[in-house]
């Protein structure tokens, strides 16, 4: 990882334990084992598309788009102003800004201006629109496509419709990593 990722990751990992202390809003980051595990899933699978749903400070962005492959772009869909803002300077600040591609506004309506083919999705947004988002994408997703979905531990109920769905999908297969929140891998054609 290029110092300038690492130090920009580290002043968002102070912020947020900044807001915790101060009783503020979380910038509901994936965390840092969580963002290491996109990282790895990403530099092994090596996606030419990642698709992320729920951008915030940009955090779990920095952890995808700096493992990319050179030919690599990042799409993602974030609809708060400030958090865009807020995450367009911090991947600026850590030289990535270039390979991420920002739609702003409603994740289900702006996912119908993604193309495809999509190798890569992460979704860490609306917990119970988890299955609405991915049944927007799923026609776009790449033979080989993997999904990982946040907050499958922490927010279970919100998101069984998901699991049940990828679950019990004869094209896919899945798999809970009890890292952070809990992170729910799921492979295509597996």
């Amino acid at each position: 990882m290029r110092p300038e990722i690492e130090e920009v990751l580290q002043t968002i990992e102070e912020e947020e334990e900044r807001r915790r202390q101060e009783g503020r809003p979380s910038l509901l980051c994936v965390g840092r084992d969580g963002g290491r595990l996109l990282h790895l899933l990403v530099l092994l699978r090596k996606p030419r598309h990642v698709l992320e749903v729920g951008l915030s400070a940009g955090y779990s962005t920095l952890w995808i788009a700096a493992a990319l492959p050179p030919e690599g772009v990042l799409t993602t869909v974030e609809r708060d102003g400030e958090k865009i803002a807020m995450a367009k300077n911090n991947l600026e600040r850590a030289g990535l800004l270039g390979q991420v591609e920002i739609l702003e506004g409603p994740a289900l309506l702006r996912l119908r201006d993604v193309a495809g083919p999509i190798d890569m999705v992460f979704l860490d947004a609306a917990k119970d629109e988890y299955l609405d988002y991915f049944r927007a994408v799923e026609p776009l997703l790449s033979p080989e496509a993997m999904v990982v979905a946040d907050n499958v531990l922490s927010h279970r109920q919100e998101v069984e419709p998901y699991l049940a769905y990828v679950g019990r999908h004869p094209s896919f297969r899945s798999f809970t990593f009890p890292v952070g929140n809990g992170l729910e891998v799921t492979l295509k054609g597996a």
